[in-house]
């Protein structure tokens, strides 16, 4: 990518796969939060939490909003330029654009039926929401060339306890109101056993100083040097960089951000388990609260 004055700047494709989202009632801006792109037999999809698009806690309904309880019917994703113009190598420049959540989306204050998935067994439970991008055959290949699951160069870079991965997004808002739009890349380590599932859900934990806005964000693995480890040993020789998509991260355990460190990811196959589920989610204008 060039600046126009001969400068090149080398941006990693997953900064390209990652945008921010800004969740929205009407014309109202409620929160910021990180999304992806993610293809599946040739169509493109956002994914992000389930939390994000309806603006409840996935353990007990409750709003995430606790001042006014609003609720989002719409987001605000920045879609790649170079994505929509179909430009093989994507620029970073990204133009925001407003998606509805729901088909009957600004026809009502209650809107009911959701054009979100979520996941066909667990429900809300598996904190991730699939939202299909209907784009038109001349936009389809720019974002599947930019898709998060595309951009594997490792496919077996193994995943362990105690190794680093890294969560891609935008705490606390930062990068998201520049033009390029270029998540941070925040370090974290592997804090659960992965092929286990934390708690009977498939998700493992990462220990990380993680924020607000990141909700959402695609989990990383990236290696640069001579070999890399894989399942039953390791690949050396030459020198090899480039990355594993392994999750979506959905947010610290618990109400203290500087107790645990520790937060959820849910393993990259349930994106294509919801896909294939096709299960629409529910109206969270119409959910009730949890009770102890």
């Amino acid at each position: 990518m060039s600046n126009g004055d001969g400068h090149v700047f080398r941006t990693n494709a997953f900064s390209c796969s990652t945008t921010p989202l800004i969740t929205c009632f009407k014309e109202t801006e409620i929160s910021s939060a990180t999304g992806f792109f993610y293809s599946h037999k040739d169509e493109v999809y956002l994914v992000t939490n389930w939390h994000v698009v309806s603006g409840r806690h996935a353990d007990n309904l409750k709003p995430l909003d606790d001042k006014h309880g609003a609720l989002p019917d719409s987001l605000i994703v920045p879609l790649p330029i170079a994505a929509v113009r179909s430009i093989p190598k994507p620029m970073m420049a990204k133009d925001p654009q407003k998606v509805p959540l729901y088909e009957d989306t600004g026809k009502s204050d209650a809107p009911e039926r959701p054009l979100w998935l979520m996941h066909p067994i667990f429900r809300n439970l598996v904190d991730v929401a699939v939202l299909h991008l209907p784009l038109n055959e001349k936009e389809k290949p720019g974002f599947l060339s930019i898709s998060v699951n595309s951009l594997e160069r490792i496919p077996d870079l193994e995943l362990a306890v105690a190794t680093s991965v890294f969560v891609l997004g935008h705490p606390r808002g930062i990068g998201s109101k520049t033009p390029t739009k270029i998540p941070i890349w925040k370090r974290a380590s592997v804090a659960s056993e992965p092929d286990f599932n934390w708690d009977n859900v498939p998700c493992f934990l990462i220990d990380s100083a993680t924020r607000e806005g990141m909700s959402g964000a695609p989990v990383i693995g990236w290696h640069r040097g001579l070999g890399y480890p894989k399942q039953g040993g390791s690949i050396g020789g030459k020198t090899i960089s480039g990355g594993r998509f392994f999750g979506i991260y959905s947010g610290r355990l618990g109400g203290d951000e500087f107790l645990a460190q520790l937060g959820r990811v849910w393993k990259a196959p349930v994106i294509t388990e919801i896909i294939e589920g096709n299960v629409r989610g529910e109206s969270s204008f119409f959910m009730s609260e949890k009770k102890n």
